[in-house]
């Protein structure tokens, strides 16, 4: 495959054509994490609302509150910020098509005003993608990396992606009379250029909540695996599939 501007092409196909496709499908994948990021952080503002205005009629003092329990969350924040995970080696197989190095990428984040925001990745060779988002105070973040793939179909046909993933880290909420979220996750996202056409799903990595006062700590070390179908109605058809 020859490479241009990080981006691999297949020997004799189209360049411009796949350029094209490939431009509007980083665009439609940026405006769905855009998306689902303004979505998070709004359902997480009006549950913290709801929260403060029933605390408020309970009369409970914040301040009081966050001090007495200010020494157990500064432990706990600790005990997750020096939590260290040795990294697995990435998923070999004989399919080219379905395992690194992979033929393009991208990544985006929204920090929020929080105090930890890094993104580790994407990398094209070995498929390593994650991130490192911390939220002390107050805010929001997000972000999103990927690695993907061209297919092409010469007939009409159902197909299926499936992904394999190593994943591991540590999820970590907690609140005193208060409200905190989080979520990770792993995404398949397909988009058919001829038609437009996309397909997603996503598999739950972490997703919890700290709802009022308490906290969460969830180590992650494991293997996921994810499957999307989708419909090609077209020949002699090019798109994409990133997760």
């Amino acid at each position: 495959m020859a490479a241009h501007k990080g981006v691999r092409y297949p020997e004799g196909a189209d360049r411009k054509l796949l350029e094209s496709a490939h431009t509007r499908s980083i665009k439609e994948l940026e405006r769905r994490f855009a998306a689902a990021n303004e979505t998070f952080r709004r359902n997480s503002e009006r549950k913290a609302s709801a929260l403060g205005s029933s605390l408020a009629l309970l009369g409970v003092d914040r301040k009081r509150v966050q001090k007495a329990v200010g020494k157990q969350f500064a432990s706990n924040l600790e005990y997750v910020r020096r939590t260290r995970f040795s990294p697995r080696p990435p998923v070999r197989g004989h399919n080219p098509a379905r395992y690194a190095p992979y033929d393009f990428k991208w990544s985006g984040k929204n920090c929020g005003g929080i105090e930890v925001c890094k993104i580790f990745g994407p990398s094209t060779s070995d498929g390593h993608v994650g991130a490192d988002l911390l939220s002390i105070v107050a805010g929001g973040g997000a972000s999103g990396a990927y690695v993907g793939d061209w297919f092409y179909s010469q007939s009409e046909d159902t197909w299926s992606v499936s992904a394999q993933a190593n994943v591991w880290g540590i999820g970590y909420v907690g609140a005193a009379f208060s409200y905190a979220s989080a979520y990770a996750g792993l995404q398949l996202f397909v988009r058919d250029d001829s038609t437009g056409d996309v397909y997603v799903t996503t598999t739950d990595v972490y997703n919890d909540s700290a709802d009022g006062s308490g906290f969460n700590i969830t180590p992650i070390e494991g293997n996921l695996d994810s499957r999307v179908p989708f419909r090609v109605r077209a020949e002699n058809d090019w798109g994409g599939c990133s997760r």
